[in-house]
């Protein structure tokens, strides 16, 4: 191997691993929490996330036709540009259009990427290049320090993955196409049989990890902070041995293990007793079939027409394969077995020859779905949320909460606007409530997340030092835990606007100076359990959240940040009295004058010390 050669690979893995690193870190995490948190209705949410999938398959057909490098430096470009906007967008029609404007520059990038590394490395080399891109990249988000930054700290890394990538090119833009001979390729799969196998691995991984990301059981056992740095080596050297066994022409040999790990790991998640080999699975498969994905398009089936199936693979595979999975499992707390069976059978038909019957046993499987989901279902069929009321009920919840806000009384400004008395009278049993011994429970997904929820009803003085409630953590011996949060959180979208709105609203003339001992006690009392005794999100229960806590000693304070025409300390009260609506950080509802004010002196303070 010569200087040149292994300076060209060098790049060339830094590159895939900046644009894998910046698309799972930013994609995925960072840029899905603020769309979430900006209280926009789960269909708008729907929208703008569409954005990016539209964006990603027009930028993948745009690569195809313009074939250059001139475009893999724009699009990582317009990576960056988007990661630098995120930080100060917050309105609908600006997170569309960000969204799409990453979508196009994503689209681009991975068409690119793929297309042109038979024109820098040889196969082999290129194999086992990419196989190093791939698991540094998914490694890189694994870090605890990356993995649990807050948005704004995430939204910092990735534009510096897209500067990294963009940097990586300079150093493979002398490479051309005569510099590396045509390679012989013995892999035979069609074009339709190869999108088709990603298609079902993207599904399949897509599905099953946001089920895992949105039910805290699983995801405290697959990926939770203790995990991460055994998932980072675990992706790393598995995209390793992909390479390996790429450069040496086990492609089929490499998929099939992946559909196998991928589907046990999907199925054993749903098992308590079976959750921790899963969570080792996961990472495995997954970075076994990404690198697959980038070495297929050219460096395993030869450069010509290689543009063409990159765009194919990656538009069809990347980013339809994706909506489909969370779309067929977003309302679902298990992986269900029939997602895994469907996709390992479309995998291995396409892998061994059997195109046709695997188009059509993904087409079958879609049209059941609909179907399913469209039809009349069962009278005894219930769904979770109907289920969760039915716990509310059996459990006596009524008896200590109430969920009617009074129309124009004190309630409207606690806990936010009131519906109308007939919505309430129209239940059955009627849920008004006997008496508040507990805080109202009307909006109560925008004032308190599902693992808000789920940690209080485990152990309820964790979070609230002075709560009369009980433990309910028997609930979550079965599926009646889940149940009772997706009754609490069924109008999320409704709740976080109206607690959104409330927040707004809210302009006091001013903070007076707090009592500062005050404030210390009662920041140990009810903050430090999960921001920690010194602020640096180290507390008890931080690492059950889904994000970690903000840093308060050192910040940035992304979400107190001083409003134009009020003091800091106004945004910090905010935040102090309502929380963050559509994250885990509580409000403090029912707190009087004095003790918010003393909060909020404490905190300033410290910032002010920092």
């Amino acid at each position: 191997m010569t200087s040149s050669t292994r300076r060209t690979g060098i790049a060339a893995a830094v590159l895939v691993a900046g644009v894998y690193a910046y698309f799972l870190l930013f994609s995925q995490f960072a840029f899905l929490e603020i769309v979430q948190s900006a209280g926009l209705g789960e269909m708008r949410i729907k929208a703008v996330l569409g954005m990016m999938a539209v964006g990603g398959i027009v930028g993948a057909y745009v690569a195809q036709r313009d074939k250059g490098m001139r475009l893999l430096r724009l699009g990582l470009l317009g990576c960056m540009s988007a990661a630098i906007l995120s930080m100060v967008v917050h309105d609908l029609w600006s997170l569309g259009l960000l969204s799409l404007l990453m979508g196009l520059s994503l689209g681009s990038v991975t068409v690119c990427l793929a297309a042109l590394l038979p024109q820098w490395l040889p196969r082999e080399q290129g194999c086992w290049y990419v196989g190093i891109g791939t698991g540094l990249g998914y490694a890189l988000c694994n870090v605890p320090i990356v993995f649990l930054a807050t948005p704004h700290q995430q939204f910092r890394i990735a534009a510096i993955f897209a500067i990294v990538a963009f940097a990586a090119v300079w150093f493979v833009r002398d490479a051309t196409v005569s510099d590396v001979s045509e390679q012989k390729v013995s892999l035979k799969i069609s074009v339709v049989a190869a999108v088709l196998v990603f298609l079902a691995f993207v599904w399949m991984d897509s599905g099953a990890f946001y089920v895992i990301q949105h039910a805290p059981d699983l995801k405290k056992a697959t990926w939770g902070a203790e995990k991460l740095w055994i998932n980072a080596g675990l992706h790393f050297f598995a995209a390793l041995l992909a390479g390996w066994m790429l450069a040496r022409g086990h492609f089929r040999l490499l998929l099939c293990a992946a559909a196998v790990i991928l589907g046990a790991a999907a199925l054993w998640v749903n098992d308590v007793s079976t959750r921790v080999e899963a969570g080792y699975f996961y990472p495995v498969a997954v970075s076994f079939y990404s690198t697959a994905l980038v070495c297929w398009p050219a460096l395993l089936s030869g450069k010509t027409q290689a543009w063409q199936r990159a765009a194919w693979v990656f538009a069809i595979a990347g980013w339809i394969g994706s909506g489909m999975g969370i779309g067929m499992v977003e309302n679902l707390h298990r992986v269900p077995v029939w997602f895994v069976i469907v996709a390992c059978g479309v995998i291995l038909l396409g892998l061994f020859g059997g195109v046709k019957k695997g188009a059509w046993v993904m087409i079958l499987a879609l049209v059941g779905f609909f179907l399913l989901e469209n039809g009349s279902p069962p009278a005894t069929t219930t769904s979770a949320v109907e289920r969760g009321r039915q716990v509310y009920v059996a459990e006596g919840c009524i008896h200590c909460h109430s969920q009617y806000l009074r129309p124009e009384s004190m309630d409207e400004s606690l806990w936010g606007e009131a519906k109308k008395p007939s919505d309430a009278l129209q239940q059955r049993p009627v849920l008004i409530g006997n008496r508040r011994q507990g805080p109202d429970l009307t909006h109560v997904a925008g004032r308190r997340s599902a693992t808000w929820l789920r940690l209080h009803f485990l152990a309820p003085r964790d979070l609230v030092p002075d709560s009369v409630m009980p433990s309910y953590a028997h609930l979550f011996e079965d599926q009646r835990g889940a149940d009772l949060i997706a009754y609490l959180t069924r109008d999320i979208g409704d709740d976080i606007t109206a607690v959104q709105q409330l927040t707004q609203a809210w302009r006091p003339a001013s903070v007076q100076q707090g009592d500062m001992a005050l404030g210390k006690q009662l920041f140990s009392q009810h903050c430090a359990v999960c921001h920690g005794d010194d602020g640096r999100w180290q507390g008890m229960l931080a690492a059950q959240l889904a994000k970690a806590p903000a840093n308060l000693a050192e910040g940035p304070w992304m979400w107190s940040a001083k409003r134009d025409g009020e003091s800091g300390a106004v945004s910090i009260a905010r935040v102090v009295r309502f929380g963050i609506p559509g994250t885990d950080m509580p409000g403090h509802e029912t707190w009087t004058p004095e003790q918010w004010q003393a909060v909020t002196s404490y905190l300033l303070q410290c910032r002010e010390q920092k």
